[in-house]
């Protein structure tokens, strides 16, 4: 795997009281400092699709609604993806972009939290630990708060994304 330089975040945002989700995407350089920010609007499924699809009416929004559309969209194309979400790592069936969810360990003492990169059970090679911690200079997780932050904001100011 070549340098990492651009570090994308997947995000699904669950709409406060079952009214639907908003998908996100924040790539950054190896600082952490955004390079583009992209969202959904609000995507509500009707009771009938609701029906339809059943438990994977979720993971279908996630990768088919916003995940895919959202990383056609960027022009800074991530070199790895990280989804907030174990079962999200399923679009990496459909990209070329080593995909990895984060999974803290939370210390019990006031030790800082281990991270354990889990990519999806057919890419185990997504998994470079040394190379994604040296690429990277800032906190792994911290991004996933800024950007369920800015479609917080986001609702706060505009309806499409509430």
């Amino acid at each position: 795997m070549d340098a990492i330089n651009t570090i994308g975040y997947f995000l699904l945002y669950r709409l406060p009281g079952q009214r639907g989700y908003v998908g996100a995407m924040l790539v950054v350089d190896n600082d952490g400092i955004p390079l583009e920010f992209k969202c959904t609007e609000a995507i509500r499924p009707t009771r009938v699709q609701q029906s339809l699809y059943g438990n994977k009416m979720e993971l279908y929004i996630a990768v088919k609604l916003c995940a895919l559309p959202l990383l056609s969209a960027v022009s800074h194309k991530p070199k790895i993806l990280f989804v907030n979400e174990p079962p999200f790592l399923t679009v990496r069936e459909e990209i070329e972009i080593p995909t990895l969810f984060l999974q803290v360990d939370n210390a019990s003492d006031d030790t800082q939290p281990s991270i354990a990169l889990m990519p999806h059970s057919q890419f185990e090679a997504d998994k470079e630990d040394e190379l994604i911690r040296r690429s990277c200079r800032f906190d792994l997780i911290e991004p996933f708060d800024r950007v369920q932050q800015a479609v917080l904001l986001l609702g706060e100011k505009d309806e499409r994304f509430r």
